[in-house]
């Protein structure tokens, strides 16, 4: 669940949800949330924006980060301008 948002910690799970984000503002939050979490990139849905749902629950489990990711249909493209936003440690 996001709240406040933060993403809500459940015994060592973080949970990011599109779920409380206005319907409005649903593709935009979610790109940002892939973007942090995961990897840089364009993200663009492909589903009606009302009926977008994406939700994302990480670990760390050593020095291992585990995600798990659920969402509607949407395109993702690795282009320049996220790429080159992204930390040094992608490249390494």
């Amino acid at each position: 669940m996001y709240m406040n948002n933060q993403p809500q910690a459940t015994a060592g799970i973080k949970h990011v949800s599109t779920d409380s984000v206005c319907k409005e503002e649903k593709s935009t939050f979610w790109a940002n949330i892939i973007c942090q979490h995961l990897i840089q990139v364009d993200c663009n849905s492909i589903a009606d924006q009302a009926q977008f749902h994406g939700s994302i629950q990480l670990r760390k489990i050593a020095h291992v980060d585990v995600s798990q990711v659920e969402s509607c249909a949407q395109h993702m493209a690795r282009t320049a301008p996220p790429i080159a936003q992204a930390d040094k440690e992608y490249f390494s």
